[in-house]
């Protein structure tokens, strides 16, 4: 029994120690193990970046200067150093870069285990390189083996597939997609400048026909970089056409098959060198020939082919066009601005202008329409319906209608606000004579003296009546044939009546003329329509 006794404490004191020391080891915080693809990685100091792919030429891009944007936020310049110079895609090498801080391994196991490494990675920079490997990929787990620093790390497929783009995919693909913006474009023997575009030769400026230009600006921007050079790019005995678009610059060589195979042409810029497809380069090829005919085929036959957001009127009035337009402050009329503005867009026939007789003093009437972005073009309204772009070579003859729009006053622009009543409130309406009376039901009238009445024509000029439209455009009320005297009565539901009396002339292209008030204004064509649909025109 004492050696039970002696034996059971013996277990009790070896069990405590035991638990003691356990107790200790919990404590203890567990050795963190990095998992990061290359531990300690300073992208920010990195240099250069190679890739060795098995049976082509490496691949090697250098980091440059800052952008001009400063330390904070600037753009790394980065540049290919092999196998030839040429500027490469500032976002593809930071996807490269960023994968880099961020993959993480799975699992770890010895340098053989990856298998045959297909592209090698070397990174260089702050005095150490780095080698990884793309090694076999693990069948149905989207994983894929690679190799850093003699071992074998598991990592995500798309970590191997981030490391080891296509060579391509490091050129910046579509080096001209920014002509749109471009103040300056040349393509061979063609030069356009400004907005709209202008083509520019030893004769002046013409601007020429949107549809060309937009060709030209659609095909540069498509140059899109499929493919390297087979061989680094050189002077070729191939003609090729010289590119001017903004401060990017570079050549267009259609026939390229040493440089880049059958089917493709080589384009070479300050921004990127490159393999475009052969079509693309056609296009290029066809716009540029579009542009380069003669003068009357080119030149833009719409006196102003743009967004206008303001016109200064030949007197010098200034009208704002947005929801609201204003002639010098003071509202204008929608409804008369609309055919200005198409007018600007009708396209006319180009002749050659009038020369100015010797001793003329009055240079002509100019209408100056703005655009977006400062764009302007004045236009000089010659007579006999010709206009020309100051400065231009040429006139064009518009039709008679366009004509007259564009030389019409400010006056002919601006709202004259009559009245407004509601149209339920008109009781009674006088027109030469006749009255036409409000029944008690709606649309009910009677005429006296008694007649035939229409009733959805008299309601339709009720509606004109109840708010009239007009444009202080009519000098003079024209004495023939006699106008038409209407007299609007309405009976509001509190308050005096209110009479309201006018004198209409014959309906016109534009309107009608009508004295209120001791005043002559031009009424909107739609009024004029309602009252002849309801009684003949006076004779």
């Amino acid at each position: 029994m004492i050696a039970s006794a002696r034996g059971l404490a013996g277990l009790a004191a070896v069990a405590a120690v035991l638990a003691g020391v356990l107790a200790l080891d919990v404590r203890r915080p567990a050795a963190r193990i990095d998992t990061a693809l290359v531990p300690g990685l300073d992208a920010a100091r990195v240099t250069a970046l190679t890739w060795e792919h098995a049976g082509t030429p490496a691949v090697t891009v250098t980091r440059g200067a800052q952008g001009a944007q400063g330390a904070q936020g600037a753009q790394d310049v980065w540049r290919w150093s092999q196998p030839f110079d040429a500027p490469a895609d500032p976002t593809a090498v930071a996807s490269v870069l960023a994968t880099l801080r961020g993959a993480r391994w799975q699992r770890r196991a010895p340098s053989t285990t990856a298998g045959e490494v297909t592209t090698r990675l070397v990174i260089t920079g702050a005095g150490a390189a780095h080698t990884i490997g793309i090694g076999r990929e693990v069948a149905g787990a989207e994983q894929v083996w690679v190799t850093i620093d003699a071992r074998a790390l598991l990592v995500d497929a798309w970590v191997a597939r981030a490391l080891a783009p296509a060579p391509v995919a490091l050129v910046i693909a579509q080096p001209l997609d920014g002509v749109g913006a471009a103040a300056a474009i040349g393509v061979g023997g063609v030069a356009l400048a400004g907005a709209p575009r202008r083509r520019v030769d030893p004769t002046g400026q013409v601007v020429v026909d949107g549809a060309l230009a937009e060709d030209l600006e659609r095909a540069l921007a498509g140059l899109t970089i499929e493919a390297l050079p087979v061989v680094a790019p050189s002077p070729s005995s191939s003609p090729s056409l010289a590119l001017h678009v903004g401060d990017v610059t570079g050549t267009l060589t259609v026939d390229a098959a040493a440089a880049c195979g059958p089917g493709r042409a080589l384009l070479v810029t300050t921004r990127a060198t490159g393999c475009v497809a052969r079509p693309a380069a056609n296009a290029v090829t066809a716009a540029v020939q579009a542009l380069a005919r003669p003068l009357d085929d080119v030149i833009e036959r719409r006196p102003a082919p743009l967004a206008a957001v303001a016109i200064v009127l030949p007197e010098g009035a200034r009208l704002t066009l947005d929801r609201a337009p204003r002639i010098d402050g003071a509202p204008a009329d929608v409804a008369a601005i609309a055919p200005l503005l198409a007018a600007l867009r009708t396209g006319g026939t180009p002749v050659t202008p009038p020369v100015a007789r010797p001793g003329a003093a009055l240079a002509p009437r100019t209408l100056v329409v703005e655009g977006p972005a400062g764009a302007t073009i004045t236009l000089e309204l010659l007579g006999d319906g010709l206009v020309r772009r100051r400065g231009e070579p040429r006139a064009l003859r518009l039709v008679p209608e366009a004509w007259r729009v564009l030389g019409r006053p400010a006056r002919a622009l601006r709202e004259v606000a009559l009245w407004i009543e509601e149209p339920l409130m008109v009781t009674a309406v006088e027109i030469s004579g006749a009255t036409y009376t409000r029944g008690a039901t709606l649309g009910e009238w009677t005429r006296m003296p008694a007649g035939a009445v229409d009733p959805v024509a008299l309601e339709a000029l009720v509606r004109e009546l109840a708010g009239p439209r007009a444009t202080a455009a009519a000098a003079v009320l024209p004495p023939r044939p006699a106008p038409r005297r209407v007299i609007v009565r309405v009976t509001p539901p509190a308050g005096p009546p209110v009479v309201h009396a006018l004198e209409v002339g014959v309906l016109a292209a534009d309107g009608c003329p009508a004295r209120v008030a001791g005043r002559v204004v031009m009424l909107q064509p739609a009024m004029c329509a309602a009252l002849d649909v309801l009684v003949a025109p006076a004779r």
